[in-house]
């Protein structure tokens, strides 16, 4: 049989698991039977079909029988897989006082990719400004929450940072 294992998919933090493509065609008469086997990688479901799911990277073998003459072919797929997630610091923490009613937030992220998204969140904090980037200003005590997604294999990672608030007044 003319066959082909199809093309060679990347597994990342969206795409979980996925199917194979496998294409065969009989050369001649004959009914066609398949069979995949990995090395390294895990097949779910589909082991006897053109298209088998799978969720671990690794080579699949495809193993292609024409039932009548008995003829073989076999073809292998490799599957890779990025899930390397950001590495992400939404800063130290910091206290609001009297004399300094707002702070700058100072993060970092790495292994991001190039255009990653940022998206600050609060809970009973209030931002004065960037709060789409990764030095917001803010002038409320709260816990601030900083989320990044690698837009090249969809990895989301994030962290916190509380901000506090000392209001007491000085004692005469």
């Amino acid at each position: 049989p003319a066959i082909s294992a199809g093309p060679s998919p990347t597994l990342n933090c969206q795409l979980i698991q996925t199917q194979l493509a496998g294409t065969a065609n009989a050369q001649g008469p004959g009914q066609l039977a398949y069979f995949w086997t990995t090395a390294g990688g895990n097949i779910l479901a589909g082991q006897n079909t053109l298209t088998p799911t799978i969720n671990q990277p690794g080579t699949y073998n495809m193993l292609v029988t024409n039932l009548l003459t008995g003829c073989t072919a076999t073809a292998s797929v490799p599957v890779q897989q990025n899930v390397f997630y950001p590495v992400v610091d939404a800063g130290p923490t910091a206290v609001l006082t009297c004399q300094n009613t707002n702070n700058t937030l100072s993060a970092s992220v790495n292994n991001a990719g190039s255009n990653y998204q940022i998206t600050w969140t609060t809970q009973n904090g209030n931002f004065l400004s960037g709060q789409n980037s990764l030095n917001p200003v803010v002038n409320a005590a709260g816990i601030y929450t900083l989320t990044i997604v690698n837009p090249d294999n969809f990895c989301t990672s994030s962290d916190q940072v509380v901000i506090t608030q000392d209001a007491s007044l000085p004692t005469a």
